[in-house]
């Protein structure tokens, strides 16, 4: 939830702080599934895959060094 709330922080520059009363207002977009609820299997899944791929781009890095 958090890397999805600091996405929005460009919106928010010196001049148009972001604020309690912003934060109330402000809409997080996510994966939803068919119930319309949020999909929290997708999301743990997904970065499942990015952790694993990064995992994978760090050990080829040390294999090489």
């Amino acid at each position: 939830m958090k890397s999805v709330i600091l996405k929005q922080k460009v919106k928010y520059q010196y001049g148009y702080k972001f604020n309690g009363e912003r934060m109330r207002k402000q809409k997080i977009m996510l994966p939803i599934d068919e119930t319309g609820q949020p999909d929290y299997c997708f999301m743990e899944e997904y970065m499942k895959m990015i952790e694993n791929r990064l995992l994978s781009y760090y050990q080829a890095y040390l294999n090489n060094i």
